[in-house]
């Protein structure tokens, strides 16, 4: 069991059979892609502590005690307790407001579920998590139909029964248009007045449940045929079935109505119990309401489990079957040219911002694997490392995500340049480890797949297993798998690169602690995101046009103001050597002089000179030493 992780469970939304579905007929629910998260982090003794923004409470795991803000929460870790051996810290983080509808108790409830799952090691099957969340859930409301807790663990759009207990997703997605009324009610407290009503009048509200489950049905086979007309025609219909039972109210009809006039809305009723709450409309719009939107669209992602084992089990999904005796791959190392500096998440490698790069064509890592009788070996450079080196640490750690049958490797590689002083070298080795993997193991993935198992070695490696221009898409999931990288159509053969090697030792802080710390401490940081989005349109426009006085201009720039917010970090960081700040003089004085030269340069002393192939001859007759690379001649 890891010492922390991550787990996060999506919001919902009913589209039909709010109330039907605890009288035995058939819903709909869909999953929305706010999301409720579980950071958890283990701890040496029995103590349980959560935080949230409702406040912190602790307990301890032998007599856990009760709070009225936690209930979900600590209804589930009592079920859960005796699978468990120590206590632990779980922070709770949500995208949307408990007020506002979105199933806010059976996300954190299936979130909270399935991190106990991790923490006693039992098999995470999402049919088990939703049963023990399903009994976390009835112990505090009693009546609970589950349909929203399906939602939370499955994703996608749900069509549920309780009795016998059916649950089929669907992953097709259509624009909703979400408005919350301003209210909500308890969701028991709506399901009591509308069970006063039933037992006053059984056989026509009887008639109005069937009715409701016979559209839910219609709903869902119309989804599966992508036939959202007809889901629309079916919301207005059960839109008029929810007013049947009492359930609207003037508020709510009068944003039904705002929503019908508009054109691109299909249909329109309340989603949730009623009494306040939202309504949905299918289909968006452009213009506001007077009413407050919320910012939801269908997820397909039902339960998160954001690590890195994870990311490489949906990927490879049990490829690991046949693999030759060896295979061996190259990778360029790449230079950023619009920086990636700090991530949002240290896990997965997911950066802050997008950014771009180009490859250093013939530097770069060759990577040979195979298999071990005893143990891993790592050799670097026709060095064998101790096993406990922190680069052998490192790449050991990350082969632990790919042995399916225990394996032991034999890892030999060499750079062509030197180790970890600001020329990327884990960059092109993690890139050129996943292109030995993929070969070893006969994978056959994809670049975009490849991409994204690289980043999870070293977040610049993403880029190394393409060649040109590169450019690595932030993303926006949580489970970081539209974060990748892709190659620019458009090429520059006349653009060539110098490296300027100032210093070739190890750098004293690597590029990991230096993010966390500049991410962390240094004012000028909040402005960094807003500098690479416009540098980052900049430098393809540039690219676009082959126009080399922006291009160079915004990767000079862009590459200082990195720089920048590295020296606003306490205590300060500064990769420079004295020699460093020479060369940028240098590059200075010849642009004085009219010599088109930029510069460039990552977390490291060693400068990279960026010009065309008609200034050359200038450039080398003032860096004599200088290395040449032709990123698009081979």
């Amino acid at each position: 069991m890891r010492g922390s992780f991550k787990v996060s469970a999506p919001g919902k939304l009913f589209l039909f059979g709010e109330h039907a579905v605890l009288h035995g007929q058939s819903a709909l629910v869909c999953a929305v892609t706010q999301r409720m998260s579980i950071i958890v982090k283990m701890r040496p003794d029995s103590s349980v502590r959560i935080f949230s923004d409702l406040g912190e409470f602790y307990t301890d795991l032998q007599n856990i005690q009760s709070h009225p803000q936690f209930r979900f929460v600590l209804s589930a870790i009592s079920s859960q307790a005796k699978y468990l051996r120590t206590g632990f810290d779980l922070k709770i983080e949500s995208d949307f407001s408990a007020n506002v509808g979105l199933g806010s108790s059976a996300a954190v409830t299936a979130a909270t579920t399935a991190a106990l799952f991790e923490m006693a090691n039992r098999e995470r099957k999402p049919l088990d998590i939703f049963q023990a969340g399903l009994e976390t859930v009835r112990k505090i409301q009693g009546t609970a139909s589950g349909a929203d807790l399906a939602a939370a663990v499955f994703g996608g759009i749900i069509s549920y029964r309780m009795q016998p207990l059916s649950i089929e997703k669907s992953d097709q997605k259509y624009p909703l248009t979400v408005v919350y009324s301003g209210t909500k009610l308890p969701t028991t407290k709506v399901i009591n007045i509308v069970e006063e009503k039933r037992q006053r009048h059984p056989k026509l509200f009887a008639s109005i449940f069937e009715l409701m489950g016979k559209s839910a049905l219609q709903a869902a086979e119309a989804i599966k045929k992508n036939k959202w007309q007809k889901v629309g025609e079916l919301l207005n219909i059960n839109q008029g079935l929810m007013d049947a039972i009492g359930v609207n109210n003037r508020v709510l009809s009068e944003i039904v109505y705002l929503l019908r006039r508009e054109p691109e809305i299909l249909g329109a009723k309340i989603s949730g119990s009623g009494l306040g709450d939202c309504v949905v409309g299918l289909g968006s719009i452009q213009q506001d309401l007077s009413y407050q939107i919320l910012p939801v669209e269908i997820s397909t992602e039902g339960i998160l489990f954001l690590n890195k084992k994870d990311v490489v089990r949906v990927l490879l999904g049990g490829k690991n079957i046949s693999a030759k005796t060896s295979a061996s791959a190259f990778a360029s190392s790449n230079i950023a040219l619009c920086k990636y500096w700090g991530k949002r998440n240290e896990e997965l490698n997911l950066p802050v911002t997008s950014s771009l790069s180009v490859s250093l064509g013939h530097l770069g890592t060759r990577t040979k694997i195979s298999f071990s009788s005893t143990a891993d070996r790592i050799v670097l450079n026709d060095h064998e490392l101790a096993n406990d080196a922190p680069f052998a640490r490192r790449l050991i750690s990350f082969l632990d995500l790919f042995r399916s049958r225990g394996e032991k490797y034999i890892v030999e590689t060499k750079n062509n340049f030197p180790t970890a002083a600001g020329l990327a070298s884990s960059a092109s080795g993690f890139a050129a480890l996943v292109l030995a993997l993929d070969d070893l193991y006969e994978w056959r993935l994809t670049k975009r797949e490849l991409s994204i198992l690289a980043r999870l070695g070293s977040g610049s490696a993403s880029r190394s297993i393409f060649n040109g221009f590169v450019e690595w898409q932030r993303g926006s999931r949580d489970d970081g798998m539209d974060s990748f990288a892709q190659v620019l159509a458009k090429q520059w053969p006349e653009l060539r690169l110098g490296v300027v090697t100032v210093a070739d030792e190890q750098k004293a802080v690597a590029s990991r602690a230096g993010m966390r710390r500049t991410t962390e401490t240094s004012k000028l940081y909040r402005s960094w995101p807003l500098q690479v989005e416009k540098d980052l349109r900049n430098i393809k426009e540039a690219i676009q046009r082959r126009d080399f006085e922006l291009f160079g201009k915004t990767a000079e720039s862009n590459a200082l103001a990195m720089h920048a917010t590295m020296l606003a970090a306490w205590p300060p960081l500064l990769y420079w050597k004295p020699q460093t700040v020479l060369v940028f003089q240098k590059v200075w004085e010849m642009r004085e002089a009219g010599v088109p030269v930029y510069f460039t340069i990552d977390a490291g002393p060693n400068v990279k000179l960026l010009f065309l192939e008609s200034q050359f001859n200038v450039v080398r007759e003032d860096f004599h030493k200088l290395e040449i690379v032709t990123p698009f001649i081979r």
